[in-house]
């Protein structure tokens, strides 16, 4: 409820306010107080709401905790604009620090409330805490303040990627509960906690490997919209990059993945092994789709955007459905499915709105997708030929690790030298 209303907050302000070649402080102000009164009114619907919410599950205690939650969507609303023009002037540091600051501070008040005996209301008051840390930091790096300059010609301006913007997050966040809401009507609850954490796993590899470079990409995509060209170059090497740092580790992850799972989790969670290696195949390609959304918002194109997400959602919907006749794995390949068939239709409008050479962008994925190909079949191999070292499984880790790893970083280096050296440097650039 709370990841539903939290889309809302900004409105596609913020996003709206990086996109734009120019603002002013109509726009930054006119922002600014239109998320926070977003904020307010759907932290007082909450708060309405909490109780009929607690009736309908059978809950007792729900309410209260509910209404607390939604605290967070106020606090949150102080920081969209001041983030939003952080990211617009690249200052990606302040944003880091904010971040870091936020997440160490709510979670030691999570901690010291959970050993006080305070249970579940140890995670509100990591939520609360974390929304309010982050808010400060954010306010104390930053040196913009927002004013009265409120426009109704400054919100037309936003709006119209704002608008946009909402759908496309809000149709994401279908599209990403779609699935596990069908295995949950028509599987079992055993069946739904496997998915969900296999996919769970990948969802923190793409946060990981993938925001390194997705990050900045709306920024640097917005400061060329003018120079269709260098737009273009940008993207190519942006997907280049990111392929190359982030396909090799679902890779490994999908080699990996028969050992590490039960001796990190536990041998009950053996059973989401080979979901999450077929999930591995959607990471690799969902390394790269961050960057079409960016380059469409920034280019001026944020409805091709939005129908494109909307038609992914309703295309995934169908394959799902026919997926989960064959149990939970018939779910996660319809889900890969889904990107790899609807892949061209995203090609397509790319080609259209900004000049995308198909060839130069599938090349850009395609080294680093075959050369990890072989590393992967090279540690399956292994495996198989070796089974003795299944005894010692931190052994068997460690030498599938340097394998895979060898044979994906020499074939890299082999093929494609200066991407190596593309990917060192934004990683260095982002360390300081």
């Amino acid at each position: 409820m709370l990841a539903l209303a939290t889309v809302f907050v900004d409105s596609g302000f913020g996003r709206a306010l990086i996109q734009r070649e120019t603002i002013t402080n109509k726009h930054r102000d006119t922002a600014f107080w239109t998320s926070i009164a977003i904020g307010v009114v759907l932290a007082a619907a909450i708060a309405l709401a909490a109780q009929p919410i607690e009736q309908l599950f059978g809950t007792p205690g729900l309410a209260p905790v509910a209404a607390c939650l939604g605290l967070t969507l106020m606090i949150n609303a102080l920081s969209v604009t001041q983030a939003s023009l952080l990211e617009r002037d690249f200052k990606f540091k302040s944003l880091a620090i904010r971040r870091l600051t936020a997440t160490t501070i709510g979670g030691a008040a999570a901690i010291i409330a959970a050993l006080s005996g305070l249970g579940v209301w140890s995670l509100v008051i990591q939520s609360v805490v974390s929304a309010t840390a982050g808010a400060i930091a954010l306010w104390a790096v930053s040196d913009w303040r927002p004013g009265f300059a409120i426009s109704a010609q400054a919100f037309r301006d936003l709006w119209r990627v704002g608008f946009s913007i909402v759908g496309i997050e809000l149709v994401g966040y279908l599209n990403s509960q779609a699935d596990r809401l069908l295995i949950g009507l028509y599987l079992s609850t055993e069946a739904l906690g496997y998915y969900y954490m296999a996919m769970n796993i990948i969802a923190i590899l793409i946060e990981l490997f993938s925001s390194v470079f997705s990050n900045v990409s709306l920024a640097a995509f917005s400061r060329l919209q003018g120079d269709p060209a260098r737009l273009r170059t940008w993207f190519y090497k942006l997907t280049r990059v990111t392929a190359t740092a982030a396909i090799p580790i679902f890779g490994l992850t999908a080699v990996l993945a028969p050992l590490a799972i039960p001796i990190v989790l536990g041998a009950q969670w053996t059973l989401a092994v080979p979901i999450l290696q077929v999930l591995t195949l959607l990471g690799a390609l969902n390394a790269i789709l961050y960057f079409d959304r960016s380059v469409l918002i920034a280019s001026g194109h944020a409805k091709s955007a939005f129908y494109l997400t909307l038609g992914q959602t309703v295309f995934g919907v169908l394959l799902v459905l026919v997926g989960v006749n064959w149990g939970v794995m018939g779910v996660a390949a319809a889900v890969v499915a889904r990107q790899y068939l609807y892949w061209p239709v995203r090609m397509l409008v790319l080609k259209r709105q900004i000049g995308l050479k198909v060839s130069r962008y599938l090349g850009a994925w395609a080294v680093p997708f075959f050369v990890t190909v072989v590393g992967v079949g090279a540690g399956f191999a292994l495996n198989a030929l070796w089974p003795a070292l299944s005894d010692f499984p931190w052994v068997k880790m460690a030498v599938d690790l340097v394998v895979v790893a060898a044979i994906i970083a020499g074939g890299t280096l082999l093929v494609s030298r200066s991407t190596v050296k593309d990917v060192l440097s934004v990683l260095k650039s982002r360390a300081r």
